[in-house]
């Protein structure tokens, strides 16, 4: 299995973290994404040796809920949670913490202000630590924890406030800027996310396994390889479709996807 696939543990949010350990060796995927909290819930030296033991390499760690920019009363408190993040983050030796901004405050100008003040002692904290700080875009339904919708807005907050992206191509692949991100700001990409969608008989946009849907997985990863990216695709499925197949046959089928999309990927150039 190339290493750059990864299967994030949001697939299997309910399944208690050794049994998710068992599920990626199951699939012979060597590559994930955790969530903060089970690991402290089971503890960061057992899963330390969890990991060793299975061979897993984790792409990157994600804390709990984002903040409430709206509400600076409780920043000290997610502060907290986000450093504890990143300081499990260097216990594993997991090179990256992702989250998403919050919600919108007032309008976009208002919003990156309050997100400067809220975010830079965990950005400060996370550079100290040789951690990558990264935010990921969202699409407009998400608007309940983020106000990022565009890779335009997240390339503001980049520059104001020192983070990096995660670059979730279910969001962002019909972004205008997408090519620019690509061409221009590859370095800023610590871990691409992989989602795929399609809309269900009501119209509304459910996502897909990666590969059976709209957005040409396969294209967009040879784009982004092309661009330099060195990093991990981490597949996120879940919804309504997902749990109709079933959870195990649809990250097969994801993780079997990624591996021929990887593997294609170096034979296309821009």
């Amino acid at each position: 299995m190339d290493p750059r696939v990864s299967l994030s543990a949001l697939c299997y949010y309910t399944t208690p973290l050794p049994d998710f350990i068992d599920e990626l060796k199951r699939q012979g995927v060597g590559t994930t994404t955790l969530m903060a909290g089970p690991i402290s819930e089971f503890g960061v030296e057992q899963t330390r040796d969890l990991l060793d033991s299975a061979g897993i390499t984790v792409a990157a760690l994600i804390p709990g809920l984002p903040v409430d920019l709206a509400d600076p009363a409780t920043w000290d408190s997610k502060r907290a949670e986000l450093t504890d993040t990143i300081d499990i983050a260097v216990a594993l030796g997991v090179p990256a913490v992702y989250t998403v901004s919050g919600s919108l405050v007032v309008d976009e100008d208002t919003s990156v202000a309050a997100f400067k003040s809220y975010i830079e002692p965990v950005v400060a904290y996370a550079n100290a630590a040789g951690i990558k700080f990264l935010i990921e875009p969202t699409l407009p339904v998400y608007a309940f924890v983020s106000f990022v919708y565009t890779l335009k807005t997240y390339l503001r907050l980049a520059q104001e406030c020192n983070v990096g992206l995660c670059l979730d191509v279910y969001h962002v692949w019909e972004d205008p800027d997408l090519e620019r991100v690509l061409r221009d700001h590859i370095d800023l990409v610590g871990l691409v996310q992989i989602g795929d969608s399609q809309r269900d008989s009501d119209g509304n946009l459910q996502k897909q396994i990666p590969g059976e849907g709209n957005v040409g997985i396969a294209e967009l990863t040879a784009r982004i390889v092309d661009a330099g990216y060195r990093g991990a695709f981490d597949l996120e499925i879940d919804g309504p479709f997902i749990e109709s197949v079933g959870v195990t046959e649809s990250t097969e089928r994801a993780v079997a996807y990624m591996q021929r999309a990887l593997t294609a990927a170096p034979l296309v150039a821009s």
